[in-house]
């Protein structure tokens, strides 16, 4: 009876982590894994196109660069931007940069993240 009301409490503990991490205020976790992942530095347009993997995520880049804004004491800071010309018109696009620490991710999130943005070509 112990037994299984720890292991009920335990597999609740995991769900509210997993919950956590998809709560809209701790995306600058994905973000840093994002920037992490492209060597620490990469732009707010190649965070927008990795964010279309995921249906409930917003890739709007406003947003995206607030949320990095808001958190500059966890690692992120604003490189620079460079104008690019795509498609017929040009734009500026920011370039951003991550020297913190990520928090722990569960395994099984981590799994999830790689391969939604792992390319279509590797599955």
């Amino acid at each position: 009876m112990e037994w299984d009301i720890f292991m009920a409490a335990r597999s609740l503990v995991f769900l509210m982590k997993q919950r956590d991490l998809a709560r809209k205020e701790n995306d600058w976790i994905l973000y840093a894994y994002i920037i992490t992942k492209a060597g620490g530095q990469t732009s707010l347009e190649d965070i927008q196109q990795k964010l279309t993997a995921w249906k409930r995520r917003n890739a709007n880049r406003r947003r995206i660069s607030q949320m990095m804004a808001m958190h500059k004491k966890k690692g992120f800071e604003k490189v620079g931007e460079d104008w690019v010309s795509t498609y017929g018109y040009s734009k500026y696009v920011s370039v951003w940069s991550f020297n913190g620490i990520l928090p722990p991710i569960d395994k099984r999130t981590l799994q999830h993240w790689e391969v939604k943005l792992s390319p279509k070509g590797d599955k």
